[in-house]
């Protein structure tokens, strides 16, 4: 018995079988397309450290309103990068994402849903806002109510956390590590 399977797209959406034969057929081989809507992973869990930055942090901020003193300190502290880690679990069902943060004079633990449900959360002004995340293939993106989008992927051995808002666009680049 063997099988042989084509994949041809990233975002697979079913299983085409031809209707005369059974899948396992014993005098004729039988060729099925597979389709994958979401690819789940759990590539994400583990701790990760916050290597460098990339992009327009001070602009995204601006454009989102955050104060001259908040940007201040933001950047002094190149904006997370040599700062900041966090552990990060997906469940078992890919239902949730568990963020554990620790900054300077800051720590956060929070289960977000995957299933683009409303979930309260603090804009970069500290203004209480929704957040909705989902998979989109293998990368978590997040909107939220003010409007920043958000998108979580790997990139090489590396993590990236990007931010668009209004046109301007950061990221984050986290490296794992092996212990918080």
């Amino acid at each position: 018995m063997s099988a042989r399977v084509r994949l041809d797209d990233e975002d697979i959406v079913g299983v085409d079988l031809p209707e005369s034969q059974g899948l396992f057929h014993h005098s004729t081989p039988v060729s099925a397309d597979l389709q994958l809507e979401n690819l789940e992973s759990t590539k994400y869990n583990g701790h990760w450290e916050c290597l460098r930055t990339e992009g327009d942090f001070d602009g995204l901020l601006l454009a989102q309103r955050v104060g001259w003193f908040q940007r201040k300190m933001a950047s002094n502290l190149h904006y997370g990068a040599g700062h900041v880690k966090m552990q990060l679990t997906v469940s078992d069902d890919f239902q949730t994402i568990q963020v554990d943060t620790k900054a300077p004079l800051y720590s956060d633990h929070t289960t977000y849903p995957l299933d683009n449900s409303e979930f309260p959360t603090k804009s970069s002004a500290g203004k209480n806002i929704w957040v909705k995340l989902r998979w989109a293939g293998e990368t978590i993106d997040a909107e939220t109510e003010d409007g920043v989008h958000a998108s979580l992927f790997t990139r090489d051995a590396e993590l990236v956390s990007e931010y668009t808002f209004k046109g301007v666009t950061a990221s984050n680049v986290w490296t794992k590590v092996a212990h918080g």
